[in-house]
């Protein structure tokens, strides 16, 4: 039965990740108020993720993620058409409802086992 509510336990932990996009302040605006870890820009026909942006004059700069190393990049603001942050969907949410039950599940089934 351990067995089981373990497995039960990290089926249900194991969230899903996405990037969520920002409401209808500019990506400046937002990066200057929020400070965010990692943001993921939307250029022309191409995505840059940069990690520990900031706004410097007219232009977003950060990490920009190579593989096997990182490199400064700037992007000009006015060129960004959508900026997301990592960050979990409401699906989540349910996974957390369903690890609930589980939970109270194994604990009656433990406390009312026959002995």
């Amino acid at each position: 039965m351990a067995r089981y509510a373990v497995f039960l336990v990290l089926a249900l932990t194991t969230g899903c990740s996405a990037w969520i996009s920002i409401g209808r302040e500019t990506p400046a605006q937002y990066i200057a108020r929020t400070k965010p870890v990692r943001v993921r820009l939307w250029v022309a026909d191409s995505t840059i993720v940069l990690n520990r942006p900031l706004v410097s004059g007219d232009s977003i700069v950060g990490a920009a993620e190579v593989p096997s190393t990182e490199k400064q990049v700037g992007v000009e603001a006015s060129r960004v058409r959508k900026l997301q942050i990592p960050g979990k969907r409401g699906v989540s949410w349910i996974m957390f409802g369903g690890f609930t039950v589980a939970v109270l599940i194994s604990a009656y089934i433990a406390l009312h086992k026959p002995q």
